[in-house]
């Protein structure tokens, strides 16, 4: 009986650092929109403090995802390559998320679609219309030692079922987002 006010306090020292982690991650701004046709782009962007060259490492190597998804991670970063991560211990498992690259501006622009959800996680809504969404992260050096990631999710018609899948990123990508600025926040020294 006495355990339960020791485990009520572990939850709410840990449920208050993970909010002093979110505020400690920059906003991240939705500048999502609709076509004439109705058809949504979502569009949110980041501001990193870090070099263009540290972001796009992020993006690109396999420590730069694993470190920031905290996933095994593997990559091939060319057009027709990919980027892979998940708990697989080896690229192709099916536990893992696999993306195809469909075009690379290197430090720029990184172009790709979801080739393989992982096995363990929620079906994607519409997982069917996958195939006409794809996703672009775009780096800017904005100043030395900044980097605004946009990150953009495209192919979601008003005509059928693929917003849901575009809603499903809108949601989910801030939080994605923080956790990227999150990671690649440099230690601070203790005092």
């Amino acid at each position: 009986m006495r355990m339960q006010p020791v485990i009520m306090v572990a939850a709410l020292l840990a449920a208050s650092a993970i909010a002093n982690a979110q505020k400690s991650a920059p906003a991240v701004t939705d500048a999502s929109f609709r076509t004439a046709g109705g058809d949504l782009i979502v569009r949110q962007e980041i501001v990193l403090d870090v070099p263009l060259e540290a972001a796009w490492a992020a993006l690109t190597t396999p420590q730069g995802l694993a470190r920031w998804l905290k996933a095994h991670a593997w990559t091939d970063v060319r057009v027709g390559g990919y980027l892979e991560m998940g708990a697989g211990k080896a690229a192709g498992d099916p536990r893992n998320t696999r993306q195809r690259i469909l075009a690379v501006v290197p430090r720029h622009l990184l172009v790709y679609q979801l080739e393989h959800p992982s096995s363990e996680a929620p079906p994607f809504p519409h997982a069917e219309l996958l195939p006409h969404v794809v996703q672009l992260v775009e780096l800017n050096a904005i100043a030395p030692g900044r980097t605004r990631w946009t990150q953009s999710v495209i192919g979601c018609r008003a005509s059928d079922g693929s917003a849901a899948i575009c809603d499903f990123y809108r949601a989910g990508n801030p939080d994605y987002l923080r956790e990227l600025a999150l990671a690649l926040k440099p230690p601070v020294a203790p005092p």
